[in-house]
C-alpha cells in the first residue's frame, strides 16, 4: 500500500481548521485492504492518532478521506501517515506552515559549495523545508562569501517562511568554533598556531562577543587533529555554548558525542557561566541537513528571536522526538531563583514521538562542583511508558526538592528518529532528544 497526505495550499493560522486529504493506493497485484493511520503534530488541537479503514481495494485502486486539523500555535510542522500493519514500509509525511508565534526547528551548523559542502544553498534550503524546518545557518569554513547570496534570498517572498542566515566556522589546526551574528572578515585561523592555547582562543572569543557575535565551540571530540584539549575546554569563558551533538559522522549516543555531553556538564558544574548545549548536523550534503536539529519557541521567525533562543538555550536537540521540560513555570534554558537553601518544585516532562515508539526519559541533576569529581551529573529520575498510547505521547509529573547551584536536564530515547528516517533506503537510527538545563540559583 502506498500512503500519502495532500495539504491545503498556502498556510494556516492558529485556531482555524484546515482540511487535509489522506490518500492510499493499492500498488500490489492482488486485492487487499488495510487501516491507514494519520498522526497530527503536537501543535494540533487534538494530536490523537486518527485511523481509517480503506475497505477492500483492487490492484491500482485509490482511496482518500478528508480530515480536519486545527492548530494551537504557529510553526512549520509535519503530519505523518502510514499503513497500520506496515509502519516502517509505508511511513511518510507532509509539511505544513502555520503562521505566528510557536515552536520552530532548524539547523545552525551546515556547509554548502561555498566551502567543502557538496550542494548549493538553494538545495540545502529545499532539503530543510522538506523536513519541516524553518531556519538554517550556513556556516562555511573561514569565509562569508555566501553572505551575498543569502542576503539576496532574504529579499524574496520565500524568506517569509524560511530564515536563512550566514555564519562561519572558525577552522584552525587546534579546534573549530562556529560564530553567529558576526560581520566583517572572518578571524584569521593562523593566529591560533599549531597547538591549543587558552589565551589566544580567549582573545578570539572576547573579540567576537564584544562585536555582538555568539561563539559555540564545535565538535570538541570529533578528531584528534583539531581537538581543543580538556584544559582549554574547562577554562575558556564567554562562549555561548558547545556542540554536544554534532551529527556529521556520529549519532548522539556515540562515544565522541557522549564525551562532549560529559564535558558540557562539567563546564556548567564550574558555576562560572551558563553553557548552552547545541545539536547540529554539520551537513556537507543537502540530504543530511536538519538531522539532527534544534527546536524552540519563537515569537517571530526572525534573527533577533533566533539569537535569544540560541543565547539562552531555550530549545531541545533531536532527530525526531519532541521533548519539553519545566520546573514550576520555568522551562528549559531558564533560571529558577529560590530564597531558601532547598525548595520543592513541580516537574513536568513531555515527550512526543510521532511514530509511537517511546522507550524512556531520564532526568539528570548536576551541581557546582567543589569536590573535583570527574562526573558531576547523576540520573535522579527515570520513567518508561506503560501503555501503547504512552509510547506516542508520554507525560511525567512529580515533585522534586532542588537546591541553589544545581542544574537539571532531560534525555529521551525512542526506537527511531522520524526526521532521521530515510524513506527511500528504509534506513532508521535510534531516536534521541535532550533539553538544555534549568538552572537553580539563589535569588
Amino acid at each position: 500500500m502506498r500512503v500519502w497526505i495532500e495539504t491545503p495550499s498556502g498556510s494556516g493560522n492558529p485556531g482555524v481548521s484546515c482540511e487535509f486529504r489522506i490518500c492510499a493506493q493499492n500498488v500490489s497485484e492482488r486485492a487487499l485492504g488495510g487501516t491507514i493511520s494519520l498522526q497530527p503534530p503536537l501543535c494540533a488541537k487534538s494530536d490523537e492518532t486518527m485511523e481509517f479503514k480503506t475497505g477492500i481495494l483492487e490492484p491500482g485502486a485509490d482511496w482518500e478521506r478528508e480530515v480536519t486539523v486545527k492548530f494551537l500555535y504557529g510553526g512549520r510542522t509535519r503530519l505523518y501517515c502510514w499503513e497500520k500493519e506496515a509502519q516502517m514500509e509505508t511511513f511518510g509525511w507532509a509539511v505544513f506552515d502555520v503562521k505566528g508565534a510557536g515552536y520552530y526547528s532548524g539547523d545552525t551548523h551546515a556547509h554548502s559549495s561555498y566551502s567543502d559542502g557538496k550542494s548549493s544553498l538553494d538545495e540545502n534550503r529545499t532539503s530543510m523545508l522538506d523536513k519541516g524546518h524553518s531556519f538554517l545557518y550556513s556556516t562555511e569554513h573561514n569565509t562569508l562569501d555566501h553572505l551575498k547570496e543569502i542576503e539576496a534570498f532574504a529579499r524574496t517572498q520565500s524568506a517569509e517562511r524560511f530564515l536563512h542566515a550566514a555564519g562561519w566556522e572558525y577552522t584552525t589546526r587546534c579546534g573549530h568554533a562556529v560564530t553567529y551574528f558576526t560581520a566583517g572578515e572572518p578571524y584569521p585561523p593562523e593566529i591560533q598556531g599549531s597547538s591549543p592555547n587558552l589565551a589566544r582562543w580567549q582573545r578570539f572569543v572576547d573579540e567576537i562577543t564584544s562585536a555582538g557575535g555568539l561563539v559555540f565551540l564545535a565538535h570538541p571530540y570529533e578528531a584528534p587533529c583539531y581537538e581543543f584539549g580538556d584544559g582549554l575546554l574547562m577554562n575558556i569563558d564567554n562562549i555561548a555554548g558547545i556542540e554536544v551533538w554534532n551529527g556529521f559522522n556520529y549519532h548522539a549516543l556515540n562515544s565522541r558525542n557522549r564525551r562532549a555531553f560529559s564535558r558540557w556538564d562539567r563546564i556548567n558544574a564550574r558555576g562560572v557561566f551558563h553553557c548552552v548545549g547545541n545539536a547540529v548536523s554539520d551537513a556537507h550534503t543537502a540530504k543530511k541537513h536538519g538531522n539532527p536539529f534544534i527546536k524552540g519557541y519563537l515569537k517571530e521567525l526572525n534573527a533577533d528571536c533566533l539569537r535569544e533562543m540560541l543565547e539562552n538555550g531555550r530549545f531541545f536537540g533531536s532527530n525526531g522526538p519532541e521533548l519539553y521540560f519545566r520546573m514550576d513555570e520555568f522551562r528549559m534554558g531558564e533560571t529558577l531563583y529560590i530564597n531558601e537553601e532547598r525548595k520543592t518544585v513541580k516537574v513536568g516532562i513531555l515527550l512526543f514521538d510521532p511514530a509511537g515508539r517511546i522507550e524512556k526519559i531520564v532526568l539528570y541533576r548536576g551541581g557546582v562542583n567543589t569536590s573535583g569529581q570527574e562526573n558531576p551529573v547523576k540520573a535522579v529520575a527515570e520513567a518508561s511508558p506503560s501503555s501503547a498510547n504512552e509510547r506516542r505521547r508520554f507525560e511525567v509529573f512529580f515533585e522534586l526538592t532542588v537546591s541553589h547551584g544545581e542544574f537539571y536536564r532531560v534525555e529521551a530515547f525512542t526506537e527511531f528518529g522520524a526526521v532521521a528516517f530515510d524513506p527511500e533506503a528504509r534506513k532508521q537510527e535510534a531516536g534521541f532528544a535532550f533539553t538544555n538545563p534549568i538552572w537553580i540559583e539563589r535569588m
